[in-house]
């Protein structure tokens, strides 16, 4: 049983491909899906909306990010008595090729140590998660390779199939990362606590902003700096000192082609 969450920002749900694939997909495979949570961080609430039997409505104009609208969705998935809560953004293509074998792997999951199912995700072309996380560079390695994960690895969040009973382990979502970073707190989080995670084989498309840095505001990138520095500081330290040299690095990089963000960077070497 799934209790799914699909998260909202300056969006109708009509114009989310998201939730139209989600909705398609619910219609004609009735019973896969349990619930479906529109969570919707916009500033103004959407007043004319249709859903079917099993969608929930959420306007929250205070836009505290992902964590808030997961452990929203994980307070309705443990109340439903789903196994399983599947994490979705806006801008995700879902094709039924996916649903259907990502369903199909939760299904025939007998594996207790299971605590996330996750596709190949897509942006630009270029293949972008799941990767290692036992380096600060993981796109310049090699991807993990198809079902369990004997090596710790990280996934970004949309498509993700969370398994209900890790989070009550770990109390659900970190607020303390209520967008960037969330992911890779989440994963770390998976194998501290000895659990593993099933790449299937398949693979989506996701817009993914830092794909394209130049159109990140500086505001923005400061922002993403700062979870960044909280996250390796606080919880995987033992990457911090590799994350410290790759900052000077990535500072040097700026002075030449961006000064402004490479200002930024230098607030976190501080």
């Amino acid at each position: 049983m799934i209790t799914a969450i699909v998260v909202l920002y300056k969006m109708k749900p009509e114009e989310s491909k998201t939730y139209q694939n989600l909705l398609k997909y619910t219609k004609e495979q009735q019973g896969m899906i349990k619930n479906v949570v529109i969570y919707d961080n916009s500033p103004t609430r959407c007043e004319e909306i249709s859903l079917p039997e099993g969608y929930i409505y959420i306007h929250d104009s205070t836009n505290d990010g992902l964590a808030k609208a997961y452990n929203y969705a994980f307070e309705v998935a443990k109340e439903a008595q789903s196994k399983w809560l599947w994490l979705f953004d806006q801008d995700t293509d879902l094709e039924k090729t996916f649903l259907n074998k990502a369903i199909q792997e939760a299904q025939s999951e007998a594996e207790e140590k299971i605590a996330s199912i996750v596709p190949y995700i897509r942006s630009n072309n270029k293949v972008v998660s799941p990767v290692f996380a036992d380096t600060i560079r993981p796109l310049v390695e090699e991807l993990p390779k198809i079902g369990l994960q004997n090596k710790k690895v990280m996934a970004i969040n949309s498509g993700s199939l969370v398994s209900v009973e890790f989070l009550k382990k770990i109390n659900g979502f970190n607020l303390e990362f209520p967008i960037d970073y969330l992911d890779h707190w989440f994963y770390h989080r998976i194998f501290e606590e000895g659990y593993t995670v099933d790449v299937i084989n398949c693979t989506i498309d996701h817009e993914l902003s830092l794909m394209t840095p130049k159109e990140v505001s500086d505001e923005r990138y400061l922002q993403i700096l700062t979870y960044e520095k909280k996250y390796y500081e606080k919880y995987n330290q033992e990457l911090f000192p590799a994350y410290k040299k790759h900052l000077k690095k990535r500072y040097l990089k700026n002075l030449l082609v961006d000064r402004k963000k490479a200002k930024l960077i230098a607030k976190m070497m501080k």
